[in-house]
């Protein structure tokens, strides 16, 4: 009986080997024909050197070779993916939660950085409203270019200091300078020396202490808070000595038409200085390869050094610039006064920073811009203008200026 079952056994497994070879023999003649027969094949069988069994798929079982079978398989495997895809895009809204289209969340998140960019120019928008509809005769040509005039000094100053706190420095100087400068320039003028001579000497005057002050700050590596707290210092006792502290009287007309009195255009000697600087200092930022440099070491200076950037020059030169500034600064307060005060500066260089951070410009360096920062000095201007015409007193004045001051910094700061 045993028998009998291997030998009913032993054909069954002969024609299963059988058939296995068959099906490798047709495996391999097919394999040139295409590369769908060959790929359906290895998948099949397995290739060589792989161990482990293959997962079935629908090619695998009989028919596999019918065409209207691969065709039923195709059209299940279509609404599979389909019905997938539609389980993965279905989005469920769970009560209360926010049912904003996802393309309105860029559009409002660049308003609100557009907003926070811009924030010292709403809040100037707002302040100037508020004067415009509670200050009485605020609205008008002639209090607009009163409140330019009063700026233009502190703009002037404003657009050199720029420079320096980009490159993460400080000038603390400015003030002082300018009383030196304007001493100078009035101990020229009452020499007989012609008006652009005295000019172009005392500017050069403002640019040689600025390189001082910036050699010291990058040769001895000194702080430039000190070195220009020092500098201040030197300049307001030698603005004092030189003439004993009495005040040099101006009577050259020439110059005080030239730095404040006079008029081009019926715009105001004060306001082309200002727009020629800012015009000036934004292409120098803005357009110009020394601008790049600016901020580059304002923003890594030592990343900024081993990318070929000169950052010691970088900013000698903004020294320099602040240095000049500061002493046009001088030679307008003298022309506005007509004569040489050796106080005429003192605590400008306050306003000067506050325009300065208030216009954007970040106290760390490496950002702001020349436009910000004369927006920042007339915004004080306007600020102080229309606290005087409402009635307050000057010590309320003083107290409300450096709040709004302190919030308009709080909100753009960097």
């Amino acid at each position: 009986m045993a028998g009998n079952e291997a030998e009913a056994v032993g054909p069954r497994r002969a024609n299963l080997r059988g058939r296995r070879q068959c099906q490798a023999r047709y495996a391999r003649a097919c394999a040139p024909h295409g590369r769908r027969r060959r790929r359906r094949a290895a998948h099949f069988f397995g290739t060589r050197g792989t161990s482990g069994s293959v997962r079935s798929h629908s090619g695998h079982g009989a028919g596999a070779d019918n065409p209207q079978h691969r065709q039923r398989a195709r059209r299940g495997w279509a609404a599979r993916v389909a019905a997938g895809r539609g389980r993965q895009t279905k989005q469920r809204t769970r009560p209360g939660s926010c049912s904003m289209k996802p393309s309105s969340m860029p559009m409002r998140s660049a308003a609100m950085d557009f907003f926070r960019d811009h924030i010292t120019y709403v809040i100037f928008l707002a302040i100037t409203l508020y004067f415009v509809l509670f200050a009485p005769h605020f609205a008008s040509v002639s209090t607009a270019s009163a409140v330019l005039r009063i700026t233009a000094i502190v703009s002037v100053m404003a657009i050199g200091m720029t420079f320096v706190i980009i490159c993460g420095e400080i000038d603390l100087s400015v003030g002082s300078v300018a009383s030196f400068s304007g001493m100078i320039g009035a101990l020229l003028l009452d020499q007989s020396v012609p008006t652009y001579v005295a000019a172009l000497l005392v500017l050069g005057t403002g640019a040689a202490i600025g390189a001082v002050s910036g050699l010291l700050v990058t040769k001895l590596r000194i702080p430039s808070f000190l070195v220009t707290l020092g500098m201040l210092s030197i300049f307001s006792g030698l603005a004092l000595t030189i003439t004993g502290t009495r005040p040099v009287s101006i009577v050259d007309d020439d110059f005080s038409n030239l730095f404040w009195n006079g008029s081009f255009l019926a715009v105001q000697a004060p306001i082309w200085w200002t727009m020629v600087l800012t015009a000036a200092g934004y292409y120098l930022l803005h357009q110009m390869p020394y601008g790049r440099r600016v901020y580059a070491t304002g923003g890594n200076a030592v990343a900024a050094r081993f990318s070929g950037v000169r950052t010691d020059g970088v900013k000698i030169f903004a020294f320099v610039l602040c240095g000049m500034t500061a002493s046009l600064a001088g030679l307008m307060l003298a022309a506005r006064s007509t004569a040489g005060n050796p106080s005429l500066g003192a605590g400008l260089e306050l306003d000067v920073i506050a325009a300065v951070i208030i216009g954007g410009t970040s106290l760390f360096g490496g950002y702001g811009s020349i436009v910000g920062s004369v927006v920042g000095a007339i915004f004080i201007g306007i600020l102080g203008f229309g606290l005087l015409v409402l009635g307050l007193s000057t010590s309320i004045q003083e107290v409300i200026k450096g709040a709004i001051i302190i919030i308009a910094v709080s909100l753009n700061r960097r």
